[in-house]
């Protein structure tokens, strides 16, 4: 391991340094004084306490350093195959760091062998368990951090047994590059067998035979395309009966009656009632000249009925269609308006000729139809 390396290198270079400082006093140089001094380098001079602990575990810790205290946890029973966790609480100084380049006990080949040779493995540094080494926490002038080791226990024979987790090492890194390794204590758990809750347990028969399916692609392709059609056409189905009674716009209304038709059938309805023959000579009056009001006002877009007779000849002055007829239009209206207003009665050949005026008028008034194109015959 990187820390047994380190701690070796310092095991070499102390060594060093002690046999130079004992051959400079063996050789007498200096006076007393001189070998005092060579003494106190002797004893200041970094020296490792190495002491092998056990076959997992060599514990080394500077002369000049203060060995961290460990506070282990440990569950004396369980059953093998089945994870057990020692935790370790590591107090040491501000300025140290507990296992700094991680939990890399799996790395080492002779760390596995010994500890599979006490009937224990490491879990997996990438299985769902492993071991972790928790953020430090300060505690006044020094700093705590939580190890915690995996551990399964495997005991090569069956039942309950007996077994003697041996240490483990702890690194503890310091600023100046210095490594302190500390190792826990030995432990002694009982280790159950999986099937010790079962007294003379007896061999079982194989179980019966479970069938086994296996996933039909093809059938499965096919229940969801149904499944999708059945939601396209229930889809389909509340779209077109939404679609169905969405509102409606309403129709176009037709386009309005030519003024000329309307009026050319109300003179027509007037002749078919034979006012004439029942002497109703005011009513007929009254009502062909209505009707010729009304037409002009449709006509040149004014109310003929609600404007008098001189508001409409000043309208149609400014009409150059009707200025050629405003003689006959104005002799027309003034007679209107003496028979209505003067209260006199025309006779039946003035109504007669009121008739025809209006006729001629609507006839005057309306737009000449546009000649229709020639058809060409082939012979």
């Amino acid at each position: 391991m990187k820390s047994r390396s380190v701690a070796l290198t310092w095991c070499v270079l102390s060594s060093a340094g002690a046999a130079w400082a004992g051959a400079k006093v063996d050789a007498g140089i200096g006076d007393a004084g001189t070998q005092k001094d060579a003494a106190a380098a002797k004893d200041a001079a970094l020296v490792l306490d190495a002491r092998e602990t056990s076959a997992t575990c060599t514990e080394l810790v500077p002369a000049d350093s203060v060995r961290p205290t460990l506070s282990e946890t440990f569950s004396m029973g369980g059953v093998a195959g089945y994870e057990w966790r020692l935790s370790v609480d590591v107090s040491h100084g501000l300025g140290e760091t507990v296992m700094p380049d991680g939990l890399r006990l799996q790395d080492d080949a002779r760390f596995v062998k010994a500890l599979k040779d006490e009937g224990f493995a490491l879990a997996s540094r990438d299985g769902l368990s492993p071991s972790v080494v928790a953020a430090p926490m300060a505690q006044g002038d020094h700093k705590m951090t939580r190890v915690e080791f995996a551990l399964v226990p495997l005991p090569e024979k069956a039942g309950r047994q007996s077994l003697r987790l041996p240490a483990l090492p702890i690194v503890v890194g310091r600023a100046s590059g210095a490594q302190t390794i500390v190792c826990t204590q030995t432990h002694s758990m009982v280790v159950e067998d999986p099937i010790a809750n079962l007294p003379d347990a007896l061999p079982r028969t194989n179980p019966p035979p479970r069938q086994q399916r296996e996933p039909w692609l093809f059938a499965r392709i096919v229940a969801w395309t149904l499944v999708a059609a059945a939601g396209s056409f229930v889809a389909g189905f509340l779209a077109r009966a939404w679609w169905r009674r969405r509102p409606k716009p309403a129709p176009p209304a037709p386009p309005p009656r030519p003024a000329w038709e309307i009026a050319r059938e109300k003179l027509r309805l007037i002749e078919a009632e034979r006012l004439l023959e029942a002497g109703k000579f005011v009513n007929h009056h009254d009502r062909v000249t209505d009707v010729i009001r009304e037409f002009l006002g449709s006509r040149f877009g004014f109310d003929g009925l609600e404007c008098t007779s001189a508001e409409m000849l000043a309208v149609l002055k400014r009409r150059v269609e009707a200025v050629p007829h405003l003689s006959a239009l104005r002799t027309f209206l003034d007679e209107a308006d003496l028979i209505k207003f003067a209260k006199m009665t025309p006779t039946k050949e003035v109504c007669e000729r009121v008739l025809l005026d209006a006729h001629r008028f609507v006839k005057t008034f309306s737009p000449e139809p546009a000649p229709s194109a020639p058809v060409e015959v082939r012979k």
